[in-house]
């Protein structure tokens, strides 16, 4: 994904840059969230060309100035919750993650996004936006409500819509078309999926293609319309006979998959504030207990490679972050990248060092 929480103005072609060169098709992620009697979990596949990434731990209590390329709108905040994020181009950048309030946010690849003009409103990158909401949104009406004081800026975006739930069941997705935010949640989110397309063409898939259901009609394709079809048709299949929440939500993942290129599947199990995920390089499951840390600031950032060996819980192998951290992470994701592997290495030692601008409130 694109490094949107850059903090200064050379930066900003690393951000426009990322429409020209990436078709699409690269970018079929999926997500659901699948709501039982007593269960909330969250699926989400992340595909890409490379899988390389850190499962981090945030912390609560912490300032932030997410200095932008213009002098006069910087963004400042104070984190109210603890997260677990995944993370590809360094911190403070996800592709999605879990609040302490049971948050969870996830974005997706979406052509036509189109963002709000300049306003007076704070402005972030399209995934500075995920990190602003696991950071400081207890539930969905607080993430909609956020759109009163923060924009997603063109200038340093990629196209990109979010599906969002919280430990209530309340779901939403999140899109930015023509200029302002399009929400469909309640009565208007009949299915708590999204793929590639807008929700309400997504929608209107379904209506106008029911043959998707047919016994002779189930076999995954690149298109996302089909994959949004086929993770609503198993959503609502799911009785508790046919086992565990997340064995299944695992289950819809696979069915939606890309082959060779869903790098992450994810399940958060928000009810109980687990993660469980697996990955193209280790596909046996690991799990993450956010009750395993201690969230304050006052304790450090918490990292680990996506891709570590490590089995079952891995809660206890997380070690404490630093710079370089976060460097060997940069530089190993932007060198693999063919459209960013030419980033000069003071560039990328710039963003390394980003969070060491994050300032503990004891």
């Amino acid at each position: 994904m694109p490094a949107l929480t850059i903090v200064h103005k050379k930066f900003a072609f690393l951000f426009v840059i990322i429409p020209v060169f990436v078709s699409a098709e690269v970018w079929a992620c999926t997500t659901f969230c699948l709501r039982t009697q007593d269960r909330i979990v969250f699926g989400r596949n992340f595909d890409w060309d490379i899988g390389d990434g850190l499962v981090v731990i945030n912390k609560r209590n912490v300032e932030k100035n997410l200095l932008s390329s213009y002098p006069k709108a910087n963004s400042k905040w104070v984190s109210r919750f603890g997260s677990i994020s995944f993370v590809q181009y360094g911190l403070d950048a996800p592709t999605d993650g879990l609040n302490e309030a049971g948050l969870v946010v996830a974005q997706m690849w979406l052509d036509g996004a189109r963002y709000p003009r300049p306003d007076s409103r704070t402005r972030v990158g399209s995934l500075g936006w995920i990190q602003y909401q696991l950071d400081n949104s207890a539930n969905v009406r607080e993430v909609i409500e956020s759109d009163k004081k923060i924009r997603i800026d063109p200038d340093i975006s990629a196209p990109l819509h979010y599906l969002v739930c919280d430990i209530s069941g309340e779901a939403a997705t999140i899109e930015f078309l023509d200029g302002k935010m399009v929400v469909h949640t309640g009565i208007n989110l009949p299915y708590a999926a999204l793929a590639n397309s807008t929700y309400s063409s997504s929608l209107q898939y379904l209506k106008d293609k029911t043959s998707i259901m047919s016994p002779g009609n189930r076999t995954w394709t690149a298109n996302s319309m089909s994959r949004f079809a086929k993770a609503v048709e198993m959503i609502e299949a799911y009785e508790p006979q046919k086992g565990d929440v997340v064995d299944y939500g695992f289950e819809v993942l696979q069915a939606v998959h890309a082959p060779g290129r869903t790098q992450w599947s994810i399940v958060y199990d928000i009810t109980n504030f687990r993660v469980l995920f697996k990955t193209l390089r280790q596909p046996t499951k690991r799990t993450v207990r956010m009750k395993a840390f201690q969230l304050d600031c006052t304790s450090p950032i918490k990292t680990i490679d996506i891709n570590s060996a490590k089995s079952g819980d891995i809660s206890r192998f997380f070690t404490n972050y630093t710079t370089q951290t976060n460097k060997d992470l940069v530089y190993k994701t932007y060198k693999k990248t063919s459209f960013l592997r030419y980033t000069p290495d003071y560039f990328l030692d710039d963003i390394a060092k980003y969070p060491e601008s994050f300032h503990c409130l004891k």
